[in-house]
């Protein structure tokens, strides 16, 4: 959908909350478009199916300014579980979650795109990796997707769609959160709206889609 999503605008408009940045000024200016999902499993629904994490500093850093829990080795098991990976079961992958992780083909890489791997590889002097998602993140490489056998592993599809049919789990479309209610510094519930009315929502909530 996400290329589909770009060009058709009436359905841009309808799946997309069509935010910009502020004008940036080393790009002339520009606003740039913000491609946000509005649309069951959010952004995984409209994206262009890369899978990337974020590299280990950054988790580092955040554990280092007291955000606790939030150091990559923390963060690592999370990733593994939510992955089931190509390459199965390893240090850093995982082979048992919802979402399907692939490699690009190696027969469909363009000759352009090898072309290009290796001259990042030898201007920026990093290796050509892989597993930008493991071990080495410093290295050029293919990206990797959260997509198989042509189908796309969003949330929708991975997590809720599977969940619709338990007793406790219940999903509000056509509505827009206007608050989390927090409690104890937790969230509890939110306030939506739909329509014209506001409703409340006090208690665990799993899932509430802002989509129309």
């Amino acid at each position: 959908m996400g290329g589909v999503l770009h060009m058709v605008k009436p359905l841009k408009k309808k799946l997309d909350w069509g935010f910009r940045t502020v004008p940036q000024a080393p790009m002339n200016k520009r606003r740039v478009p913000y491609t946000r999902g509005r649309v069951l499993g959010g952004s995984s629904s409209i994206n262009g199916m890369l899978y990337l994490r974020g590299h280990r500093q950054n988790y580092d850093d955040w554990a280092a300014e007291d955000c606790q829990g939030w150091s990559y080795e923390e963060v690592l098991p999370n990733f593994k579980k939510l992955e089931s990976h190509e390459d199965g079961e390893t240090a850093y992958h995982g082979a048992s979650g919802p979402i399907r992780v692939t490699r690009h083909p190696a027969d469909q890489v363009s000759p352009v795109s090898s072309a290009f791997l290796e001259a990042t590889s030898e201007v920026c002097g990093i290796p050509i990796g892989d597993a930008f998602n493991a071990e080495n993140q410093h290295c050029a490489s293919m990206f990797h997707m959260s997509a198989a056998d042509g189908i796309r592993c969003s949330v929708g599809e991975c997590y809720v769609a599977p969940a619709r049919e338990r007793a406790n789990f219940h999903v509000e479309t056509g509505a827009l959160v206007r608050r989390v209610v927090v409690e104890n510094g937790r969230a509890a519930g939110v306030e939506y709206v739909r329509g014209s009315s506001t409703y409340s929502a006090p208690r665990p909530v799993l899932e509430c889609n802002a989509a129309t």
